[in-house]
């Protein structure tokens, strides 16, 4: 319920964001008890994409497998982030895409 007038986190206030978090926190804590949460039965079911702390775009597999490959990369301009991941995200995000 959290979730669901927030576009995936989009259109979420700070106070909503700081409700989520507290819900996932409380959440993950419930799990402590599971030895291989990846592996457990318990998360058998379908899944939905409610909400995401960062950008839509970035929460894919494609962007966590990008980010854990280039993780101990980082990038000499200084205008950018450090993390080689996050300069290219950066510089990305700049580019306008104009409808025509």
């Amino acid at each position: 319920r959290l979730c669901a007038y927030t576009a995936r986190g989009r259109a979420a206030s700070d106070v909503e964001r700081s409700e989520i978090l507290r819900a996932v926190a409380g959440l993950e804590l419930s799990g402590e008890g599971i030895s291989d949460p990846a592996r457990s039965t318990a998360l058998n079911g379908v899944w939905k994409l409610v909400y995401a702390s960062e950008d839509v775009t970035r929460s894919s597999p494609f962007f966590w497998a990008f980010r854990k490959a280039t993780n101990n990369f980082t990038q000499p301009i200084p205008a950018f982030p450090s993390k080689l991941s996050e300069a290219i995200f950066a510089i990305t995000d700049g580019i306008s895409l104009a409808k025509k």
